[in-house]
């Protein structure tokens, strides 16, 4: 069973004032410590996942806008290429 976000503050302080306790002193604070570190964990392990997509989506991103530098690179050139032969066109006419 997972818990609502106020249930596992409410959980978390209980548990905290168990441990400086000595630890849970029934069965029921027991399962309830069981939970919430279960809980805790998940929680954990969900963040890290999270972040690790964030992280290859992000360089993923990166790779892209690498490539399309590249690609404005080559397509500048080639419109500087391009520009070169409009102009040497140009003169041949102009010289006619």
């Amino acid at each position: 069973m997972t818990m609502t976000k106020e249930q596992f503050e409410r959980c978390e302080r209980s548990c905290k004032r168990m441990e400086a306790a000595g630890g849970p002193k029934s069965q029921a604070e027991a399962m309830l410590y069981h939970q919430y570190k279960q809980q805790k964990a998940a929680v954990a392990e969900a963040l890290k996942m999270g972040k690790e997509n964030y992280q290859a989506k992000l360089l993923a991103r990166v790779a892209e806008v690498h490539r399309l530098e590249e690609e404005i690179a080559n397509l500048q050139q080639h419109l500087y290429l391009e520009k070169v032969q409009v102009d040497k066109m140009m003169e041949l006419v102009a010289q006619f």
